[in-house]
Parts: C-alpha cells; sequence; structure tokens
C-alpha cells in the first residue's frame, strides 16, 4: 500500500539516484551508428556508408527483391498508415463492406441492389 514513506526516494535532495551513472562523454548506440553510416563509402563509389547501402538495396529491388522494394518505397514516401478493415456479412449473398479509415465503400456481387448495414 502507498504511505509517505514508500513514495519518497530514497536518496536526498540534489543527490542523484544513480550516482554512477553514464560516464561523461559516451556515446549511445544511435550516435555510433549516425557516425558509421556517414563514413566514407567502402566500395570505391563516391558518397557515404549510407549512399552505399541504398546502391545496394535499388540493386536487390531492381532485380525482384519485395522487401528491399518496400524499404525503398517507405524511405521516400513514408510507411502507409492506413488501417483497412475487412467486415463480411452472410446474410445475403455476395454482401461485402470494406471500410478504410472513414470512408467506406460498399460492394454489390449477383444481388442487383447495394446492400447498407
Amino acid at each position: 500500500m502507498p504511505s509517505s514513506d514508500n513514495l519518497m526516494p530514497p536518496w536526498k535532495k540534489g543527490e542523484s539516484g544513480n550516482p554512477k551513472g553514464r560516464p561523461k562523454g559516451s556515446r549511445n548506440r544511435s550516435t555510433i551508428v549516425k557516425e558509421w553510416l556517414e563514413a566514407k563509402a567502402t566500395d570505391g563509389e563516391a558518397g557515404q556508408v549510407v549512399d552505399q547501402l541504398v546502391r545496394s538495396l535499388i540493386v536487390k529491388a531492381s532485380s525482384g527483391d519485395v522487401s528491399a522494394f518496400k524499404e525503398l518505397m517507405d524511405s521516400a514516401y513514408g510507411k502507409n498508415t492506413d488501417k483497412q478493415e475487412v467486415e463480411h456479412s452472410y446474410t445475403q449473398m455476395g454482401s461485402v463492406t470494406v471500410s478504410s479509415g472513414n470512408e467506406v465503400k460498399e460492394l454489390v456481387f449477383d444481388v442487383g441492389q447495394p446492400i447498407t448495414k
């Protein structure tokens, strides 16, 4: 049960809760990766390592690698964030409602009239 004793930190005001902590001047993983990507390319072409990696993705995508193509498209145009929900209704033959975001499309198969909710 919470009480005033266990809600107070075990250290005094002005004192760190982690006195050893991260050493000054240490770099986090993202800083190290960014430095590595900004280094000079090793494949003999101009540019940085990141350019070299993009070139290899382009080669893979052009040879039919779907995941490489998807990565290139996501990098260039952003990831697709649309959520699509498909709802099937079996009360009448062929009734299907497809909703994408706020848009609802009604599809009719061999029924003749649109099916509404």
